[in-house]
């Protein structure tokens, strides 16, 4: 196999602003920035009774701008749920979306955003850089610290049929502006600031621990590894992760530990959109399966034993992660460093009150070799992890996260 000697990087040709308050500037934005004149407000019931939707467009219609509004984003959002938003909005005119929400709203803005531009079956869409051009331009407002959705380059959809999920990768769904304002992270729940903000770590471990650019095949179109520009930004995302999660977590109303952990989502959001992540997301589709639990809970079930795999490859790499979470390892071995590292991500999940294995959100352990079976084709499609797999090793992988 040919691997390639360069990688890329990619931002979506927009910008970022990021502040406390920042939402007052949607309607400058349309008209200013990327000058549209009529914008499509994506949004889910728990957003909207937040209020952050109601001032969004209070604030729109003093400014004299006209807008359509759809506010029936399902969680892990259903193909059907896509199509029912695009039929909302197909004949309405409307030049651009606001998405104001977690990744579930993003993801399904991003596919609208598509459709509504080409048409077409959705499944079209299915896989890498199926999306012909650049979409309707996306503003989007993320109301947690997780996903990185707003800066990355894809979309997962629920297959209820199927019972699967898909994805939707394009470096055309990259939203145009990504607005962060820490303040609407205020009102998240406690579960969900625990879930999302692991899924901030996930996503900056797995982008510094993966395979770097120069083992990568060449074609990998959107993920070039681990390189020069993307871990500067995980391993800075790391230590406000260790430092600011637990308080975020149990001080909700902590607008110091809000504002780092949406910096920190908004750092491996850049880095693992460019790089891509090890096996940790790919095999937890099939335990999203069984389980319907959030994503971020399943990262906290499944990356300490995917991290215990890839750790005699990773050795160096899991050292300098202990060091990031606050560690003390100078008087440890190589691998007794990288072992704490691992060690320092279970104490923060426990720490964070999220569920530590498999078995606490209703795997049975009769699963374990299906849910490997299901997995192994995306691996072998996906060479991003820093070892390569085989069924046995990741049933044994399983096994070790029950």
């Amino acid at each position: 196999m040919e691997y390639q000697d360069y990688f890329g990087f990619a931002l979506g040709g927009g910008e970022i602003i990021f502040g406390n308050g920042a939402i007052r500037y949607i309607p400058e934005i349309l008209t200013k920035k990327i000058k549209v004149k009529k914008p499509f407000i994506i949004t889910d019931p728990g957003v909207v009774q937040g209020g952050h939707v109601e001032k969004v467009v209070r604030d729109l219609q003093n400014a004299k701008i006209p807008l359509e509004l759809f506010d029936k984003v399902e969680p892990e959002p259903p193909i059907e749920n896509v199509l029912v938003c695009v039929e909302h909005a197909s004949s309405k005119e409307c030049d651009s979306i606001v998405a104001i929400g977690g990744g579930s709203v993003i993801d399904l803005a991003k596919v609208t955003s598509a459709l509504l531009k080409y048409r077409g079956d959705i499944k079209d869409y299915y896989g890498q850089e199926k999306v012909p051009g650049e979409t309707l331009p996306i503003v989007a407002v993320p109301t947690t610290a997780g996903t990185g959705s707003e800066v990355s380059a894809g979309a997962i959809l629920t297959d209820s049929k199927a019972n699967t999920k898909v994805g939707v990768r394009s470096n055309h769904l990259r939203p145009k502006v990504a607005l962060l304002d820490p303040l609407l992270t205020l009102s998240c729940p406690k579960s969900v600031t625990a879930a999302a903000g692991f899924d901030v770590l996930a996503h900056a471990v797995e982008s510094y621990t993966m395979n770097e650019y120069t083992c990568m095949p060449k074609g990998t179109v959107i993920f070039y590894g681990t390189n020069p520009l993307t871990e500067p930004l995980a391993t800075a995302a790391i230590p406000l992760v260790a430092k600011y999660l637990r308080l975020a977590v149990h001080q909700g109303q902590n607008k110091e530990a809000r504002e780092k952990m949406m910096l920190a989502s908004l750092l491996a959001g850049i880095a693992f959109s460019n790089s891509g992540v090890t096996m940790t997301h790919n095999i937890s589709y099939p335990v999203g399966a069984k389980t319907h639990a959030s994503h971020g809970v399943l990262l906290s079930t499944l990356l300490p034993a995917v991290l215990e795999f890839n750790l005699p490859a990773r050795m160096e790499r899991l050292s300098a992660v202990a060091t990031l979470m606050g560690e003390e390892v100078h008087s440890l071995s190589l691998e007794g460093a990288a072992q704490k590292g691992i060690e320092a991500i279970k104490n923060l999940i426990e720490d964070i009150q999220l569920p530590s294995k498999m078995r606490e959100i209703g795997v049975n352990e009769s699963n374990i070799p299906e849910m490997a079976r299901i997995s192994m084709p995306m691996l072998q499609s996906m060479p991003w992890n820093p070892r390569s797999v085989t069924l046995e090793e990741l049933i044994g992988v399983y096994r070790n996260a029950y």
